[in-house]
């Protein structure tokens, strides 16, 4: 019975270390631990002073942990941490650009088209030199252009088939175009970017205009016989203002935009 009692002693004092394992490292450091477990590609144990430590298992010398383990139950998942240890590393996500900024760069990317094309003065219509013609059903009509005469001479024909083919160019181009991507195809790539003071209402008052000169343009050319008249023919003398106060806008945007871009480049330092 005592040999029982002392067995069963022994039992209870040697239990705590039954389920101890031993961990070398790389380094000769051999640690101790009951509790572990694995994150990642590290592994945290529990020391013996309590606390929580951790090693990388890379560090970890696996052939004489396994060793040191032998008898050991349950045994280590050595080999789950050799896979996990070899797994790739994730990539880490990139930073998500603020919506802004992409809308933004969105904008200027869009503003110069696939061919390269900026805005010069070329590019917008000036009125025709000949009126628009009338329809048939118009000609010697009072209300009609052609009231006086059903004929026109081949030359303002002529005339009249380029600036109609000149005002469709500027509608194709312009006529879709948002505040943003108009501003940005005025002030051309090198200065689109550029954010000088009061860009916002410049870029408003110029982007109205825009929209008033396209107005202009399309009734200037409408084929509606409900167009024709004195609304298409003042619509058609308007384009040579609407012309010339987008030429002083883009100007004016141009060299504020480069004022400051100039300014803001002399006080960086380099």
């Amino acid at each position: 019975m005592r040999r029982i009692l002392l067995l069963v002693l022994a039992l209870l004092v040697s239990a705590p270390w039954l389920c101890a394992y031993d961990v070398a490292l790389r380094n000769g450091t051999v640690i101790h631990f009951k509790n572990c477990r694995v994150v990642n590609q590290e592994l945290l144990y529990i020391a013996e002073d309590g606390t929580e430590k951790s090693v990388l298992l890379s560090d970890i010398n696996f052939e004489r942990t396994r060793e040191l383990n032998a008898s050991a139950y349950p045994p280590l998942d050595l080999d789950g941490w050799i896979k996990q240890m070899n797994a790739p590393k994730k990539t880490p996500a990139v930073p998500s650009q603020p919506l802004g900024d992409v809308a933004r760069e969105l904008r200027l990317k869009s503003a110069i088209d696939p061919q390269g094309h900026v805005f010069t003065n070329d590019d917008f219509p000036k009125s025709p030199s000949a009126s628009p013609p009338a329809s048939p059903s118009n000609v010697g009509s009072p209300g009609g252009l052609n009231s006086v005469s059903s004929s026109r001479p081949s030359t303002a024909a002529s005339d009249w088939t380029a600036s109609k083919a000149k005002i469709e160019q500027f509608l194709e181009r312009t006529e879709g175009l948002t505040e943003q991507q108009y501003a940005a195809k005025l002030l051309g790539p090198e200065l689109a970017d550029v954010q000088f003071p009061k860009r916002s209402p410049w870029q408003t008052h110029v982007y109205g205009v825009h929209n008033r000169y396209v107005h202009d343009a399309k009734l200037c050319i409408s084929d509606r016989i409900s167009d024709e008249g004195w609304r298409q023919n003042e619509a058609c003398t308007r384009l040579d203002s609407d012309k010339s106060t987008v030429q002083t806008l883009r100007a004016q945007g141009q060299s504020l935009a480069q004022e400051w871009k100039t300014r803001q480049e002399t006080f960086v330092p380099h």
